[in-house]
């Protein structure tokens, strides 16, 4: 969850209270303190956060590619 920035943690945040979907990918993300990138799930949900646009265009393999 490092990898966000301040301002991208906060929309999760907010966003997240009405979406179930976000709530869980956010929590499974936090519940670890060590980031998997190569956990297929990252993948999936970082690309779920550009599409519903709460990452820019491009930031989802940003942070993949760490």
């Amino acid at each position: 969850y490092r990898l966000f920035s301040d301002q991208e943690r906060i929309t999760v945040w907010s966003i997240m209270k009405s979406n179930v979907a976000l709530e869980d990918f956010y929590r499974m993300l936090t519940a670890d303190p060590d980031v998997h990138l190569d956990d297929p799930t990252m993948a999936v949900g970082l690309g779920y956060l550009e599409q519903a646009g709460i990452l820019g265009t491009g930031r989802a393999a940003e942070i993949m590619n760490g």
